[in-house]
């Protein structure tokens, strides 16, 4: 390259919530899925090992890139707003109104609950990210 040339620039285009959604639903697909707490087997010091997640574990570990033990160790800033705004758009979608607080709550009692399955749990995590696909194009892209 000449001294004279710029190098491209490569855009940044910012994860919605429906991409995390999708990203929570394949997490479940590979690692498999939990009731009752956010891992099946805790996962010491923060390791690189994936296990079976429950619906909030899937999106926190889509939006964070690691298990996360319990609400309170998600952090702050963007990883913790993406988190935040996956879990709203799940429990609106499952609850069918704007869920104003308690999301992670919502969704957890709803993936506890008995005879809920795996394919439940994919199905509503890619159907919520479609409905925000649809109410929110990419771009100019026509739904």
């Amino acid at each position: 390259m000449k001294a004279t040339h710029t190098p491209p620039t490569i855009a940044s285009v910012e994860p919605t919530p429906a991409d995390v959604l999708r990203a929570a639903a394949v997490y479940l697909e590979r690692y498999d899925w939990a009731q009752g707490e956010f891992f099946a087997r805790p996962n010491p010091a923060g390791s690189a090992l994936f296990q079976p997640a429950c619906a909030v574990g899937a999106i926190c570990a889509a939006a964070t890139g690691r298990s996360i033990a319990a609400l309170g160790d998600i952090p702050s800033g963007p990883d913790g707003y993406l988190v935040d705004r996956a879990l709203h758009l799940l429990a609106s979608y499952l609850d069918g109104s704007d869920v104003e607080s308690g999301a992670a709550d919502l969704i957890a009692d709803w993936n506890d609950e008995q005879g809920r399955t795996l394919v439940d749990v994919i199905l509503a995590l890619t159907d919520a990210a479609r409905d925000w696909d649809r109410h929110h194009p990419r771009g100019g892209e026509s739904s």
